[in-house]
Parts: C-alpha cells; structure tokens; sequence
C-alpha cells in the first residue's frame, strides 16, 4: 500500500548552491571527525552525502535544522552529537549509515522526517524526546540493531513502515498520546515478542490498526 505522505523534493539549484557554500566554509577532517563550523543555522541539503572519510560528526548549539540527505551514506560514521538547539531532522537525512550505533534526538524535536535514519543497520541504541510528535515513513526501517524502542509520550503518530523489517526488535512500548499507528509499521520483526499498548488503545478501530501494523500475531505478547 503506497504511502499517504508526500514531501517536496529540494531545487537541484539551491542543493548545489547551498551545498558548494557550505563545504567551502567547513573544514573536511583529516582526523575523521566532522566539526560543523560556528554559527551555522541549518545545514544544507546534501551538503556531506556519501563522505567515507567522516567517523564523528559533532554539530554545534545553534543548529536547528539539518537538511535534506545531509549525512546519507556516510558508511563509516559510528558517533553522533546533536545540539540542543536542533528542530528538525530532515528526509533521508542519516539514511544508510552503516556504522552509527546510537542516536540520542534532544529534546526540542517535533518531528523526525520520513527515512531519517533508514538502513542504520548497525544502530543499537534510539532515545526519543519528549518533544517528539511525529515519527514520518520508513523513519526507522531496516536498522537491524535495534532490540528494543520507547516511544514516548506526546507522540501522536506513527508513519507507514517506520521500522519495517527491524528484524532483531524484540519489545515496544507505544504512549497514550498515539492516535494512528501506520500500515505496516512493524512489519518484518521477526523477533518482536513483546507489545506495552496504550490503555486508550481499544474497539476494532484500533485493533484493525494493530492488524495492519503487523504487530497483532500468535508470537507477541500485547499487554495495556
């Protein structure tokens, strides 16, 4: 089933615009650590897609937002530090890097953008802010490390596929505040055993979600 969300692919002229300006200011690291320069708002689109040579990336305070693919296919980065200032994580925006283990998104964050962090196959540890609204599409699919996710409070929604195929996931801890929980969001996790549903979480509305979640099975264990 397609999925209901859309987003709005950035002008290939501002992507080489942005990207060309940014990558002149910044320093690229001999050392493999990424030190995003001072004063820096928003980091672009694309701007470090696909630098093998990146193994820590260090974002400073007064960053808010990070664009589009910015870190997608940085294999080899294992260590991520986000500001506290950050608002936004944008699409495809840490998509397939390999090596990272764990994220920690600061409080602040409403929304983390569709396939945020999809094939981090390697990605062992999530914190979620209390912030956090909105998990978008594919958000969290193919992270093959993962064996546990608490969704916190406040969040709302959960997008089609946002951990599909995270086939070491073994327990889920969903908040009260969850009002839609997408088509095939845990779909492929084999080794999901146990669900903590929300106590709201009742009728065949919700169980129909449930159903099309791919979380209601024989194997798992759901309890309020």
């Amino acid at each position: 089933m397609a999925s209901k969300e859309t987003f709005t692919y950035p002008s290939l002229a501002r992507i080489r615009r942005e990207s060309k300006r940014f990558q002149r200011d910044s320093r690229f690291p001999q050392d493999g650590v990424l030190r995003v320069p001072e004063g820096t708002r928003v980091i672009p689109d694309f701007a470090y897609r696909r630098r093998a040579n990146i193994r820590r990336l260090v974002i400073p305070e007064g960053v808010t937002e990070i664009g589009f693919s910015a870190f997608q296919y940085c294999e080899n980065l294992e260590t991520v530090s986000l500001p506290g200032t950050l608002r936004k994580i944008g699409w495809y925006a840490f998509e397939g890097c390999h090596s990272l283990r764990g994220i920690a998104v600061p409080e602040g964050v409403a929304k983390i953008e569709g396939s945020a962090f999809q094939y981090c196959k390697n990605l062992e540890t999530v914190s979620l802010p209390g912030t956090l609204r909105k998990i978008g599409w594919h958000a969290f699919e193919g992270c093959d490390g993962l064996r546990e996710i608490v969704i916190p409070e406040g969040v709302t929604r959960i997008g089609d596929y946002a951990f599909w195929y995270c086939k070491n996931l073994e327990t889920v801890t969903l908040p009260d505040s969850l009002r839609k929980l997408g088509d095939a969001a845990f779909c492929g996790c084999d080794s999901l055993r146990e669900v903590s549903l929300p106590a709201s979480w009742k009728g065949l509305g919700k169980r129909r979600q449930l159903a099309m979640a791919h979380i209601i099975s024989e194997e798992v264990r759901v309890y309020r």
